[in-house]
C-alpha cells in the first residue's frame, strides 16, 4: 500500500508540474504575442522561430510568413543588414545592444527603433538569438525637438549678442550676412529700411529679385511684393519656392531665372517691427524648396525682433544730437501688455537737473522697463538702471533689453536668465559699465511674482491695506556681470497687494544719500495710500512718484514700474 500511495503520489507530482509547464508556456506565448516591445526568436541559421505582432506588423509581414524564413528573404537591405548582427551574436556568444535604427513603414512614413539582442544557449552553446526591439520614434522626436530648440535658442542669442554691439546700420548688416549663413542655413540676408512712401535695401549682396544693382534699392510703400506687405501690415512673408512667388505679387517668369541663377529657391520676409512701428524688412533667402515649420518661423520672427532693435538703435544712433530724448522713449514700451488677472502702470521721468545742476532734457538716460507676454501666458516685467547717460548708456540699455528677452523665451526663469545676462554682459559691455535690475515673472492663475535683483535698490511693496513696505529681492546681490551664484525667491504677496519697482534716482539725492530716501517713500507711500480715494494702480504710482526725491532736487531718471495681482 505504501508503495502504491508513493506512485500515486509521484503521478500527482508530475502532473502538477505538467500543468504548471503549461501555465508557464501559456504565460509566455501571451507576453511574446502581445507585449508593447517587439520580439523575434531565431533559430542558429538565422530563421525566423518566433516574432510577434509588433515587431511583425513593423516589417509589414503577417507573423506567419517569417516563420522558417530569413531577414533577407522579407526586408531586402535592412534584412541582410539583420542577419549580420545575428551572425556576430551566434558566433560569440556576447549580447549586442545596437544603435537606433529605421523602419519605412506601408504609409511612406520612417518610424525609429532600438534593439538588443541576446544569445540563446543550450547545453553550452548558442542555439538561436532572442531580439527585443523598442518603437522610440516618439522620444527620439521628442530629444530631436529639444536639441533643435536648444540649438536655436543658442543661434538666436549668438546673433543678439553681435547685434547688441552694432551701431550704425551697416555694423547691423555685416552681422546679419555672416550669422544669416552660418547660423541658419541660409544663402542670403538683405535688410531693407522704411522711407517716406517707400522701403529702401541698404544691405545684403545680390537682391537678383530686384534685378541687382548698387545699393539701396528701392520698393514702394504701397506694392504688392512681399517687402511692401510685410512692411505695410507688419506680418512675415514666406514663400517655399519659386512658383509660390506668384501668390505674393510677382512673376515667377519673370524672376525665376535670376533668382535661381543666386542660387536662392525660398523666403521669408520679416517685418522689423517696434513700439515705434515698422521699420522695413529683414529678407532672408534659403537654397532649397522649404516649407519652414513652425519651430523654424518662431525663431525667425524672434530674430526680426531683434534685428528691428538692432535696426531701431542703429538709426537714433544716427539722430542722436536731435532725437535724444525720442532715443529713451523708443526704448520704452509703447504701451503695457494686458493681462487678465494682472494690473500693470509704469512711469519714465527724465531728470530735472543735470551732473551740473543745469536743466537736462536732451541727455539720454540708461534707466529702462520692459513689460512682455511669455509663451506659457505668464508676464515677464523688467526695470533696470544703466549707468551715465547719452548714447554709451542708452546703448547699453538696448542691449541688456535685447538679451534679456532672447533669454526669457529660451528659459524664462529669473535666476537662469540672471545668469545668461551676466554672460552677456561680460562678453559685451566695457569692465566699468554698472547695470542693475530687478527681474520678475508674474503667473496670474497661481497668483505669485517670481523675482531675482542684480545689486539693485529693494522693491516697495504696498499691501491691500494700503500698508508699504520694502522688501529686498535677493541680499546682497551684484550688479550685471559681476558672477555670482544666482538666486531667485516668489516675493510674499497677496491678492490686492503691488509690488512697486524703481530705480535710485526716485530716492537718491547728492546730499542725503539713499537711505533717507528709501525711509521716506516708505512713510509717504503707505500714508497717502490709505488715505487715496482712487484705487487704481495708476493712482498708487502717482503716489509712490509723489513721495520720493521732489522734482526740482532730481539729478538722475525716475523709472517706476508697478504690477498687482
Amino acid at each position: 500500500m505504501a508503495s502504491e500511495g508513493q506512485v500515486t503520489g509521484t503521478s500527482a507530482a508530475a502532473a502538477a508540474a505538467a500543468a504548471l509547464d503549461l501555465t508557464d508556456s501559456a504565460l509566455l506565448d501571451t507576453l511574446v504575442r502581445e507585449a508593447p516591445l517587439g520580439f523575434a526568436l531565431y533559430d542558429a541559421d538565422l530563421r525566423y522561430r518566433r516574432i510577434n505582432r509588433v515587431l511583425a506588423s513593423a516589417n509589414g509581414h503577417p507573423i506567419e510568413a517569417h516563420l522558417g524564413r530569413r531577414p533577407s528573404e522579407l526586408l531586402g537591405d535592412l534584412g541582410l543588414a539583420v542577419e549580420a548582427v545575428l551572425r556576430r551574436v551566434v558566433l560569440d556568444g556576447a549580447s549586442v545592444h545596437d544603435d537606433d535604427f529605421v523602419l519605412i513603414t506601408g504609409d511612406g512614413s520612417r518610424t525609429r527603433w532600438q534593439s538588443q539582442w541576446f544569445p540563446v544557449r543550450s547545453e553550452g552553446r548558442v542555439v538561436g538569438v532572442a531580439v527585443f526591439v523598442s518603437d522610440v520614434t516618439a522620444r527620439r522626436r521628442m530629444e530631436d525637438a529639444l536639441r533643435a530648440a536648444y540649438r536655436r535658442g543658442e543661434r538666436l542669442l549668438t546673433v543678439t549678442t553681435r547685434l547688441a554691439k552694432a551701431l550704425t546700420l551697416a555694423d547691423v548688416g555685416t552681422v546679419l550676412a555672416e550669422e544669416m549663413r552660418e547660423g541658419f542655413g541660409a544663402v542670403g540676408a538683405s535688410l531693407a529700411v522704411a522711407e517716406a512712401e517707400q522701403v529702401a535695401y541698404v544691405s545684403g549682396s545680390g537682391l537678383p529679385v530686384l534685378g541687382g544693382g548698387p545699393l539701396p534699392l528701392r520698393v514702394p510703400s504701397d506694392a504688392r511684393t512681399p517687402t511692401a506687405v510685410a512692411t505695410r501690415t507688419g506680418r512675415a512673408v514666406y514663400v517655399s519656392s519659386v512658383e509660390g512667388l506668384a501668390a505674393v505679387g510677382l512673376d515667377p517668369a519673370e524672376v525665376g531665372p535670376s533668382v535661381t541663377a543666386a542660387g536662392e529657391h525660398s523666403w521669408a520676409w520679416l517685418p522689423l517691427t517696434t513700439v515705434t512701428g515698422n521699420l522695413g524688412v529683414l529678407r532672408v533667402a534659403f537654397g532649397e524648396s522649404r516649407t519652414l515649420p513652425p519651430e523654424e518661423r518662431v525663431s525667425l520672427e524672434a530674430l526680426g525682433g531683434h534685428v528691428a532693435l538692432a535696426v531701431e538703435r542703429a538709426l537714433l544712433y544716427d539722430r542722436e544730437h536731435s532725437t535724444a530724448q525720442a532715443l529713451q522713449r523708443s526704448l520704452l514700451p509703447a504701451r503695457l501688455p494686458v493681462v487678465p488677472g494682472v494690473e500693470l502702470a509704469a512711469r519714465y521721468l527724465p531728470a530735472a537737473l543735470g551732473p551740473v545742476g543745469r536743466n537736462d532734457t536732451t541727455s539720454v538716460g540708461g534707466d529702462w522697463y520692459d513689460a512682455f507676454v511669455l509663451p506659457d501666458g505668464r508676464l515677464a516685467v523688467v526695470l533696470g538702471d544703466v549707468m551715465g547717460k547719452g548714447v554709451r548708456a542708452a546703448a547699453g540699455m538696448g542691449r541688456v533689453r535685447s538679451a534679456l528677452r532672447a533669454l526669457a523665451f529660451t528659459d524664462p526663469s529669473p535666476r537662469v536668465v540672471l545668469q545668461g545676462l551676466d554672460r552677456v554682459f561680460s562678453a559685451t559691455e566695457e569692465v566699468d559699465q554698472i547695470v542693475t535690475l530687478v527681474y520678475a515673472v508674474v503667473d496670474p492663475v497661481a497668483g505669485t511674482i517670481t523675482a531675482t535683483s542684480a545689486g539693485h535698490p529693494p522693491v516697495l511693496a504696498v499691501r491691500a491695506d494700503g500698508r508699504a513696505e520694502l522688501l529686498s529681492v535677493i541680499e546682497d546681490s551684484t550688479p550685471l556681470g559681476m558672477p555670482e551664484g544666482r538666486a531667485e525667491r516668489v516675493l510674499p504677496l497677496g491678492r490686492g497687494d503691488a509690488v512697486v519697482v524703481f530705480s535710485d534716482g526716485l530716492v537718491e539725492t547728492r546730499e542725503g544719500g539713499i537711505g533717507a530716501g528709501l525711509d521716506a517713500l516708505v512713510v509717504g507711500a503707505g500714508g497717502a495710500a490709505v488715505r487715496a480715494t482712487d484705487p487704481s494702480l495708476d493712482a498708487l504710482l502717482d503716489v509712490v512718484v509723489a513721495a520720493g526725491v521732489p522734482v526740482p532736487a532730481r539729478r538722475d531718471d525716475v523709472t517706476v514700474l508697478g504690477v498687482r495681482l
